[in-house]
């Protein structure tokens, strides 16, 4: 249960509660590989039909059940937990068909293949196109920016240099949020990241080191 409470509350909880990167379901991996090996393994062994047939006849135990004459209802529920067990499913005809040896390659062949659906899944959606030219104008700005050199970061909207954690990480220079107006006026600022486009508003000599339009940014150098 708890592998299981694991596996679908983190998916749910940022479907309800917002979230839309596919790396947030990283910590469900855990759970769900988990049950990728025990699932199969408990129908194969018949430990889920014998489990279940076991909470079946707990929940109708005859303590429960009394009449009262003081005679207990352990006949009734008897034919109660028999009757839904027999509509469990069984093992006994899928075992006898494959046999000791056909067992022994359909469990593991069942794993990997469950294996495999869940990478393709969850493995394509993590190339994430902004992710990835964030990543090339970090490699870009390592490459050009001297090292200690802070780069001014102005972008449109309500995005701040949290908005480029990627190009942070790969760039290894620290980034500064500043208005426009610095940016025009403060000719201690060497490079910036700024809208597409509006590099050339700023009024001052520039050259364009990196154009990222996924993420609204381009990198300038200035040099005035």
């Amino acid at each position: 249960i708890l592998l299981v409470w694991w596996a679908l509350a983190i998916p749910l909880t940022f479907a309800l509660g917002g979230g839309n990167h596919p790396w947030y379901l990283i910590p469900m991996y855990l759970p769900g590989a988990v049950l990728l090996g025990m699932v199969p393994a408990a129908l194969t062994d018949g430990t889920f039909q014998r489990a279940a047939r076991s909470a079946v006849g707990r929940s109708h135990s005859p303590e429960t059940a009394a009449h009262e004459d003081g005679n207990t209802a352990a006949d009734d529920n008897d034919a109660a937990v028999d009757g839904f067990a027999a509509r469990l499913p069984g093992i006994d005809c899928p075992r006898a068909y494959l046999g000791e040896r056909g067992r022994a390659v359909a469990y593991p062949a069942v794993s990997l293949l469950l294996a495999l659906l869940l990478v393709l899944s969850y493995g394509g959606a993590l190339a994430e196109p902004y992710n990835q030219e964030q990543r090339e104008i970090g490699q870009t700005v390592a490459t050009e920016v001297p090292e200690g050199e802070t780069v001014a970061v102005w972008l449109a909207g309500n995005l701040t240099t949290q908005s480029l954690m990627t190009v942070s990480f790969y760039a290894d220079r620290p980034l500064e949020n500043v208005s426009t107006t610095r940016l025009r006026t403060d000719e201690s600022i060497r490079y910036a990241i700024v809208p597409p486009g509006r590099e050339t508003t700023l009024n001052r000599n520039h050259r364009v080191l990196a154009e990222g339009p996924a993420n609204n940014a381009t990198v300038v150098a200035f040099s005035d």
